[in-house]
């Protein structure tokens, strides 16, 4: 098993999880690996932040051997991402400018299952099948919830990392308004969604 992201600090902390699996610094879109070098290839929940998706795809299936499942899933952002959803509402509050700024500039996600149905076509895969993942993700306390957002690690990430120290606060004190309300720091769940795809290599 072989994982591959080009951020240093998701794969230093990958490798404390899993100790069976080898980790790979590097880009989807050239991807180090010898044609048809595994039997199957997941990307898991980046889909969005991939600069050229066809040219991301075409390698996927490069290094896939032939009768390979190639599969992927990401947030249904539009409609049932209730984290991203804070975050960015908090920042747009916060720093509305810059903001509006950073979602023109912004890759535009998988709206639909369709059109990942699509696009794994136009990949040349097929036996294609879609499904919808209902998740609930769970936080120990609003720290747990927050020390992520500080990774700069994705775009939303480093949006927030890249403000102000006291916007970054102010955002922090917005997010834990929306999220805890009047209750007390402690554990709480958000209900999120989630489109999958997958298809073989031809």
């Amino acid at each position: 098993m072989v994982g591959l992201d080009p951020s240093l600090d998701y794969l230093v902390f990958a490798e404390t999880k899993a100790d069976q699996a080898i980790f790979v610094a590097g880009d989807v879109e050239a991807l180090p690996f010898a044609e048809g070098a595994f039997d199957h290839c997941l990307s898991l929940l980046v889909l969005q932040d991939i600069r050229d998706r066809a040219r991301a795809l075409r390698e996927i299936c490069r290094v896939t051997r032939r009768g390979g499942i190639v599969a992927a899933c990401q947030w249904d952002f539009a409609h049932a991402m209730p984290m991203i959803t804070a975050v960015h509402q908090a920042v747009e509050a916060v720093a509305p400018e810059l903001y509006r700024s950073s979602r023109s500039k912004a890759g535009r996600p998988f709206a639909t299952l369709a059109e990942l149905r699509q696009h794994w076509a136009s990949g040349g895969l097929r036996e294609i099948a879609t499904a919808e993942l209902p998740v609930t993700l769970r936080f120990a306390d609003f720290t747990d919830f927050w020390l992520p957002v500080l990774s700069a690690s994705t775009p939303t990430t480093a949006l927030v990392a890249s403000l102000r120290a006291d916007a970054r606060d102010a955002v922090s004190v917005h997010l834990r308004r929306v999220l805890l309300g009047s209750r007390p720091d402690g554990s709480f769940s958000l209900k999120a969604h989630a489109f999958a795809v997958r298809g073989r290599v031809g």
